[in-house]
């Protein structure tokens, strides 16, 4: 019990001989850590406001790409549409082509039959 005792008594020598903080000294410590702060929460605020606005620009430019991808969509199916009228188109001009061919035919027949005669 005895070094118990004396161990606290050295303990308590030892903080009063330290000192206590005074007023001063802590001003002078806190108040540059607190200007500090405030600069890092203005930075903080700053940061804040310029990833909102990152957001939002994000934002609108994943709206302007959906809406590209609808118009690009839109003229896909225009252009596989027009395609396919081409097609038909070109299958009557080609059954046209055929009909004109053989009309062509049976006239130059007819021709060489009205010759001969």
């Amino acid at each position: 019990m005895r070094n118990v005792g004396s161990a606290f008594a050295v303990l308590s020598v030892a903080a009063v001989l330290s000192g206590c903080a005074t007023e001063e000294y802590v001003r002078n410590s806190v108040v540059p850590l607190n200007d500090r702060l405030c600069k890092l929460e203005a930075k903080a605020g700053e940061l804040e406001a310029r990833i909102g606005a990152l957001e939002g620009r994000a934002n609108n430019l994943a709206a302007e790409v959906n809406n590209a991808k609808n118009m690009a969509s839109a003229a896909q199916n225009a252009a596989n549409m027009a395609g396919n009228k081409a097609d038909a188109a070109a299958a009557r001009a080609e059954s046209a082509a055929n009909r004109a061919d053989a009309a062509a035919a049976k006239a130059a027949k007819a021709f060489e039959l009205g010759q001969k005669k």
